[in-house]
C-alpha cells in the first residue's frame, strides 16, 4: 500500500512545472538555434576565405557557445517572473550549447570531409609551419599530430566541449537561480 502512494507521489509531475520546463526548452532551442547560426557562419567565413589562422574568430567560436548558454538562463529567468530553479537554468544553458555544438560539428563535417577535402592539406601545411616555427624559437620537442576527420571524431569531440560547458553551465546556474518563497 504504502509503496503504490510513494509512486504516484514521485511519478505526478504538477502542470505547472511540465508547462515552465517547456517554456525553458523553447527559449533554449531559440537561442542555440541563434547562436548556431553565428557559429556555422564564423566557420563558413574561415573556410570561404582561407582564414584558417584568424585568432579572434578563434576565439569568438569558444566564447559565442558560453555567452549564448549564459543568456539563455537569463532570459529563461526573467520570462519565469525572477524565479529559476537550477534544473531549469542547467537545461536553459544545457539545450542551447547542445544545439550549437551539433551545428558546429556538422560543419565542420560538412566542410572538411564533404564539400573541400582538400582544406584538409591545406591545415596539415598550416600546423607543419608552425611546428617549424616552434621549433625555431625553444629547445621544446613539438611535432604535427594528425587530425582525424571521421564523423566519429566529430562526434567526440562535440561531447567533450558540451561536457565541458555544461560545467561551467552548472556552476552560472548556482549565480542565476532563484527559487520562489515558499510559504
Amino acid at each position: 500500500m504504502s509503496t503504490t502512494f510513494i509512486t504516484v507521489i514521485f511519478a505526478s509531475k504538477p502542470k505547472r512545472v511540465i508547462k515552465v520546463d517547456n517554456i525553458v526548452k523553447k527559449i533554449a532551442a531559440i537561442f542555440g538555434l541563434a547562436g548556431a547560426a553565428v557559429v556555422v557562419s564564423c566557420y563558413l567565413y574561415i573556410w570561404q576565405n582561407q582564414d584558417f589562422q584568424n585568432v579572434w574568430i578563434g576565439i569568438a567560436t569558444y566564447v559565442i557557445p558560453l555567452s549564448i548558454g549564459i543568456a539563455a538562463q537569463v532570459y529563461s529567468k526573467r520570462q519565469l517572473g525572477g524565479y529559476l530553479s537550477l534544473k531549469q537554468a542547467v537545461l536553459a544553458f544545457f539545450l542551447s550549447v547542445l544545439i550549437i555544438f551539433i551545428a558546429e560539428a556538422a560543419i565542420n563535417y560538412l566542410i572538411y570531409v564533404v564539400w573541400d577535402p582538400a582544406a584538409q592539406e591545406t591545415i596539415r601545411l598550416l600546423q607543419e609551419t608552425m611546428v617549424e616555427q616552434r621549433k625555431a624559437t625553444s629547445n621544446a620537442a613539438v611535432q604535427v599530430s594528425d587530425i582525424d576527420y571521421s564523423a566519429i571524431s566529430y562526434i567526440k569531440a562535440a561531447t567533450s566541449k558540451l561536457l565541458f560547458y555544461t560545467v561551467i553551465g552548472i556552476v552560472m546556474a548556482f549565480f542565476i537561480k532563484k527559487n520562489p518563497e515558499t510559504a
